[in-house]
């Protein structure tokens, strides 16, 4: 695991930073130390619970029947029965035979949309979390990298698109191949989890991603860090990369998939998931090294 440090104890568990001494980020506002203004605290969980079978996932203002969902993109996206996780109904993201996809499979967040939500800013945190299930039966991985979880980065006033916070699943499933990758667009350097195994199919599988956004790696003086757990085991801990290319630069959105590939589906694919959360707020949960992460199902 490359770049493993050790947890700053002071952002262990959600209380101890609340309650922690503040300091003031870059906009003036007070915030716990190593950690997100408690203004831009937010947690969103879509999941299946008590949703319509067959029925979409998304609405602009990012609540549907009191339900939190996608804001748009996620016209692949259904309540479904088909499998169950511990009793409960399962999101169905899907693709056309054919097809790329984009702005389909899955669903993207804006995060200003989204009551109690907003973007985020150097010095905040986010924590991502997929859990899903690959049928053998009815999904075939694109060949290549996988979008998989995608975080869009915007510049002040209106600039323009720094690209994306990337984490990708990769295709190759051979022995030796690494499965999980991360990119910054805005830098184009890429992380990789090596080998940890194959992602098999017909089992549910988390994969949690968490970055502190800075422009300044904590290798150089810095806070910016990623981290990401398979199935809660850390595979990426990188104290070496940056996640923003400006102070003033703003992570807007947050989304699963929104892309199968350019070569397009072979047929008409389908996976599910237990739930997509995206959260800034630090979760309950610890890993195996005493740092807040969601954790498995």
């Amino acid at each position: 695991m490359p770049n493993d440090q050790a947890h700053d104890t002071r952002t262990t568990v959600a209380e101890d930073r609340v309650a922690a001494a503040v300091s003031l980020n870059v906009a003036g506002v007070a915030a716990p130390l190593g950690g997100t203004p408690i203004e831009r605290q937010f947690v969103i969980d879509i999941n299946a619970v008590g949703g319509t079978l067959g029925g979409d996932v998304q609405d602009p203002s990012g609540v549907q029947n009191n339900k939190q969902v996608f804001t748009g993109d996620a016209g692949g996206t259904t309540y479904s029965d088909e499998i169950k996780f511990n009793g409960q109904n399962v999101l169905r993201y899907s693709v056309n035979q054919g097809s790329t996809g984009f702005g389909t499979l899955g669903g993207n967040i804006a995060l200003n949309n989204c009551p109690g939500a907003s973007r985020l800013y150097k010095g905040d945190e986010i924590w991502t979390r997929s859990a899903m299930f690959y049928p053998s039966a009815s999904w075939v991985h694109n060949s290549g990298r996988n979008k998989f979880q995608r975080h869009r980065v915007y510049q002040a006033n209106n600039d323009g698109s720094r690209g994306y916070l990337d984490t990708y699943t990769d295709g190759n499933q051979s022995i030796g191949s690494s499965i999980l990758w991360w990119i910054y667009e805005g830098k184009a350097q890429w992380l990789s989890s090596g080998d940890i195994g194959p992602m098999t199919f017909d089992e549910w599988h988390t994969i949690e991603t968490y970055m502190k956004l800075d422009t300044v790696s904590v290798e150089n003086g810095g806070t910016a860090r990623v981290i990401m757990w398979y199935d809660g085991i850390r595979v990426i801990d990188s104290t070496v990369r940056e996640t923003l290319n400006a102070d003033t630069d703003y992570l807007a959105s947050s989304a699963q998939f929104l892309y199968y590939g350019n070569e397009t589906a072979p047929r008409a694919l389908h996976c599910y998931a237990k739930d997509f959360i995206v959260r800034s707020s630090p979760p309950p949960n610890v890993d195996a090294d005493g740092f807040p992460f969601i954790g498995t199902i």
